[in-house]
């Protein structure tokens, strides 16, 4: 196994350090980090389902809501949906692959035929392991919440398994790319305290 120096390169496979976002050892999300004592200049507005961007040439300019209100932005639009909302939202925009917009009535905007695409499934299980004190472990070892060993791999086991032979050709030629993993090992150290995941 060789190690990966940036798992985030594009090529995940090998061994490496795996990033966490955490300070002051609690894991932190986008909220809490820039929610918890937002700007002035910021404006939440809840309860309003992003319906459609609305786009001035092949420029984003601004979105309309389910319900009809529409906001600009001066500089830009960020667009954070997730792997489901995102390209959804796209798509109702008429940016999208010509044929499923035109299926579903919408005016072709911006032909991307790669939109909605290539989504898979990632299958996770856990294994917990506790390890209890002990003279030769001390808490001060461990920090919480530090960088995660995780490893990246590809088993010719699992793609000369008759269940691989069963998937559809496309999927078989997805997984045999040499930076895709058939499976990913990943740790993380909890709280010395309490020995409590915040997965």
């Amino acid at each position: 196994m060789r190690t990966n120096k940036d798992l985030n390169a594009g090529d995940p496979i090998g061994m490496g350090m795996g990033t966490v976002n955490c300070y002051q050892g609690k894991r932190i999300t986008s909220a809490s980090a820039y929610l918890a004592n937002a700007p002035s200049n910021l404006t939440i507005v809840t309860g309003a389902l992003t319906a459609q961007l609305l786009l001035e040439g092949e420029r984003v300019k601004g979105v309309r809501t389910e319900d009809d209100q529409f906001f600009f932005a001066r500089s830009e639009v960020v667009l954070s949906g997730g792997a489901l909302n995102s390209p959804q939202l796209l798509l109702l925009s008429g940016i999208g692959p010509r044929e499923e917009l035109e299926r579903h009535n919408i005016p072709v905007r911006h032909e991307l035929p790669m939109v909605g695409r290539n989504l898979r499934d990632h299958c996770f299980s856990t294994v917990g392991i506790v390890v209890k004190h002990g003279p030769h472990f001390a808490e001060t070892q461990i920090p919480p919440l530090s960088p995660s060993p995780m490893a990246f791999l590809k088993s010719e086991e699992a793609t000369s398994s008759p269940d691989f032979a069963q998937l559809p050709s496309e999927v078989q030629k997805h997984i045999l790319a040499p930076t895709v993993p058939n499976f990913e090992i990943a740790t993380v150290s909890s709280e010395p305290r309490t020995r409590t995941s915040r997965w």
